[in-house]
């Protein structure tokens, strides 16, 4: 689970970085067991969730600080 999420933010976070909507793929299972495989793609999940959200609002945030300081 753990290394699904942390794989899953990476992936996330550059997903966010460069636009591309938020459309996370189903890992490979590298030839895990099944549960282990289950486990790992429903930590990819979130953590892509979790890294493709923190890079959207922090462009916002850095958007809204240089329009707020061009005035």
């Amino acid at each position: 689970l753990r290394e699904g999420h942390e794989n899953g933010r990476t992936q996330g976070a550059s997903d966010g970085r460069s636009s591309v909507a938020a459309d996370p793929v189903q890992p490979p299972c590298h030839g895990l067991p099944d549960d282990y495989c289950d486990a790992f793609g429903r930590g990819f999940a979130i953590g892509y969730a979790d890294g493709h959200s923190n890079q959207i609002a922090g462009r916002k945030l850095l958007r809204s600080l240089r329009a707020s300081t061009a005035k």
